[in-house]
């Protein structure tokens, strides 16, 4: 009895072993798909920064009305979830400041009487400013606010933008408004800011980047808010995460707490504490800086850790004496295969996930920054989504564009639509030529692809391609309107290609050489 007691549980002991391996397994997927969902998340607010700063060289100085619209024009808000404020702000010499305060006061492009109390905030006489000019969302709090006040400690990182001429992130810190609020973890934010300098390129030294700076731009998101749009309720309802910024800890004097980025206790103070030390430590790259990702299993109570060791236990237990020698072999085959599962599931969702980071990676690029006009739709005619070149286009925002049907952009009189339909409806693809309707109502000729395909919902998308091809049309009857004209001329017209062979030969030569 002792020894079968002995054997009962040594294979408890085994089976309890492998489940602490299937569920270290467990968390370090749930840990690496959450490093990747963090990393393309944070990532996404970077890509806004190339535009921004192209945006900043080509409207110096823009007024309200030319930040709002393109700030309209790339919905920053409903395409970029966590981001708490995009910003430009214009460097002003104090022989300049003057002038600055009355250009702003006059600007009247959004408010009709403009600005009229408008200043530099805080206050007093500097060498320069790095003003808060443009931000989104509105904030007026900060309209006006020089990043150089001598009271806070922002100056550091812009100027370090300045040299770098890349992008460089703070931090956690809290933002400009929210410096004159309690302090609380939950403000926690990162700002990510890049220089824009005169003519639109970096210049190769750092003392010609600092002549040449007009300002600086960046996003700001609060961390909170990152890590719940990326970790659904209930992973964080089982695990414990702990974001620690590894270039301020390595600070002279700095904390732990002030390296801080993220702490679920923060919003679950109970929980958190409830925690085991952390299992798993990961990395992360933002921007210049490097930070790391602990994470832990929340504590179970003790009934439900040791309720199916103790099922085994009884089960062994009770059968032991009759089949001891064949539950032996099924557990340690068991075993095996479980640990092969568990080693290919985690071979293939790391696969996966490297793919759809890719696959990702190549839409998004194509989708901003194609010269077609790109639309995203369901087949019963809603629009989901319209990239720069389809807004160009059709003359709106996409904002706009999402509240329209697609069949208000074509033309319902042409009769190839009919034809077009009916090709997507049973191929699923469709090609051709269609008249299409603008936002002011014109209208014009266009290349037109669609073909239909499951979205990552697993809903029926359609995806459309638009090309305008006016001035193609255009061009081709000229040309067809030219040969006409030379047809008809009596006299011999032709001609030939640099290496002497024929291109053209109007009638009245191919009559001659008995061609017509």
């Amino acid at each position: 009895m002792l020894l079968g007691l002995a054997v009962t549980a040594t294979l408890a002991a085994g089976a309890y072993s492998a489940k602490r391996a299937e569920r270290q397994a467990l968390l370090e997927r749930r840990a690496e798909a959450l490093r990747q969902a963090l990393t393309g998340r944070i990532q996404s607010y970077i890509d806004t920064l190339p535009g921004l700063r192209v945006f900043g060289v080509l409207k110096t100085s823009p007024n309200d009305a030319e930040f709002s619209q393109y700030a309209d024009a790339i919905s920053l808000q409903r395409r970029f979830p966590g981001l708490a404020l995009t910003f430009l702000a214009e460097r002003v010499r104090q022989s300049d400041r003057q002038a600055f305060i009355a250009q702003v006061r006059g600007d009247r492009s959004r408010a009709p009487g403009g600005h009229p109390d408008f200043d530099i905030r805080p206050p007093g006489q500097r060498p320069e400013h790095m003003v808060l000019r443009h931000y989104h969302p509105a904030d007026p709090s900060t309209f006006g606010y020089d990043l150089y006040d001598p009271g806070q400690h922002y100056r550091g990182a812009i100027e370090a933008a300045i040299d770098s001429g890349g992008y460089v992130a703070t931090g956690p810190l809290r933002l400009a408004r929210d410096r004159f609020q309690a302090a609380q973890p939950l403000l926690t934010s990162v700002v990510i800011r890049a220089a824009i300098y005169a003519g639109g390129l970096t210049p190769a030294t750092t003392e010609a980047r600092r002549e040449a700076a007009q300002g600086v731009t960046g996003v700001a998101f609060r961390t909170v808010d990152l890590v719940n749009s990326v970790m659904p309720a209930e992973l964080r309802q089982q695990l414990a995460l702990r974001i620690t910024d590894l270039n301020a800890l390595a600070q002279p004097g700095a904390t732990a707490d002030q390296a801080t980025v993220f702490d679920s206790q923060w919003q679950d103070p109970v929980g958190a504490t409830a925690a085991a030390p952390a299992l798993l430590r990961l990395t992360l790259d933002v921007a210049d800086r490097r930070w790391e990702l602990a994470l832990a299993e929340r504590t179970l109570p003790l009934w439900a850790r040791l309720d199916a060791v103790t099922g085994l236990l009884l089960l062994l237990g009770s059968a032991l004496s009759l089949s001891l020698a064949v539950m032996t072999r099924t557990l340690v085959q068991g075993k095996l295969r479980a640990d092969e599962r568990v080693r290919q599931a985690t071979a293939e969702l790391v696969a996966e996930q490297r793919q759809l980071a890719l696959s990702e990676g190549r839409f998004r690029m194509l989708f901003e920054h194609s010269m077609d006009a790109i639309f995203r739709t369901r087949p019963d005619g809603r629009i989901l989504a319209a990239n720069p070149a389809a807004c160009a286009l059709f003359g709106c925002s996409e904002a706009s564009l999402c509240q329209l049907d697609r069949r208000a952009l074509v033309d319902a009189d042409d009769p190839r639509l009919t034809v077009l339909s009916e090709q997507r409806a049973s191929t699923g693809r469709a090609a051709g030529q269609l008249r299409m309707r603008r936002a002011d109502g014109s209208l014009f000729e266009a290349d037109l692809a669609s073909s239909t395909y499951i979205d990552e919902g697993g809903e029926l998308a359609t995806s459309v391609f638009v090309r305008d091809v006016t001035e193609r049309q255009r061009l081709a009857e000229q040309q067809a309107r030219l040969t006409a004209i030379l047809d008809a001329t009596p006299d011999f017209v032709g001609s030939a290609n640099p290496q002497g062979l024929n291109t053209f030969l109007n009638r009245a030569w191919r009559r001659l050489r008995g061609h017509a």
